[in-house]
Formats: C-alpha cells, structure tokens, sequence
C-alpha cells in the first residue's frame, strides 16, 4: 500500500527556534484522513494505527536520517520514475 504525500524539503526545516512541519498536503484522503485520527473504511483495520504513527513520525522528522530508526522503517531510496523519493514501511511486507 503506498500513501503519496508531499513533503517539505529537508533541508530547512528548523526556523527561528521551532520545527516546521514537513506534510505539507496529501494527494491520498485515507492517508490524511488517518493523519487527522480518523478512521478509514478503505484501509485494513490492522494497520491503521501503525500508519497514522508513521505518518506522524514523517510529519515530526527534521532530516531525512531521523527516518532510518527505527530500523523497521526500512528507508530506502525509490528507483525510476520515483527517483529522489524515498519509502518506509508500514508493515513488514
């Protein structure tokens, strides 16, 4: 299953004290509607709650690196049409 978000550059994301958030919109309604704490009738039940942190783990993170740990995120750069995208996992398939 994958979510397309868009995501600020990781290159500034610390302003003036505070962290800006890095989702900026989501081109998946499951995807935001879990972001907002709200169940999705599309999604299977047994991963919605790891999603919703993941998604959350995504919008706190300040560099790409914090997205290696933990190691089950399983970061991995994206190939073709992706490339410059990167993936973390939200279930061990």
């Amino acid at each position: 299953m994958i979510f397309d978000i868009s995501l600020r550059t990781f290159d500034s994301s610390v302003e003036q004290g505070y962290y800006q958030c890095m989702i900026k919109s989501f081109k998946d309604r499951e995807a935001e509607k879990l972001f907002n704490g709200r169940f999705s009738q599309k999604l299977p039940q047994d991963i919605q709650r790891v999603a919703e942190r993941k998604l959350i783990l995504l919008h706190r993170s300040l560099s790409l690196h914090d997205l290696r740990v933990p190691p089950s995120n399983r970061l991995e750069a994206l190939k073709g049409d992706r490339r410059g995208q990167f993936s973390i996992r939200i279930n061990s398939q």
